[in-house]
């Protein structure tokens, strides 16, 4: 049960992971100098640089997801209610959202 948890908890934090970051990119803000935009701009710089990392995590949930549509007869996965599909999409609308930023 211990994997099946951890598996389903790597799904949920990349789920609230993204639609934190999905707020931010659609934020708009009020700067009043040139730190506070520089600061904006270094931290969407830092942002877009770990964007690897969780486009490998987000490969590795469809894999896993793909491994249990094998083997699986129930259905659907009783241990999350988050769909690959979804969390596909919001991948997908996280990566068309940053362009408008930069």
């Amino acid at each position: 049960k211990g994997g099946k948890d951890k598996k389903k908890k790597k799904k949920g934090s990349k789920d609230n992971w993204l639609e934190g970051a999905r707020e931010d990119l659609l934020d708009t803000f009020v700067c009043h100098s040139i730190e506070e935009v520089n600061s904006l701009i270094t931290a969407h710089e830092e942002f877009k640089a770990c964007l690897p990392e969780f486009h490998q995590i987000f490969i590795d949930i469809q894999a896993q997801q793909q491994e249990i549509d094998v083997v699986a007869t129930f259905g659907c996965n009783p241990y999350t209610n988050l769909d690959v599909d979804a969390l596909g999409n919001r991948w997908n609308e996280l990566l068309q959202l940053i362009p408008q930023r930069d």
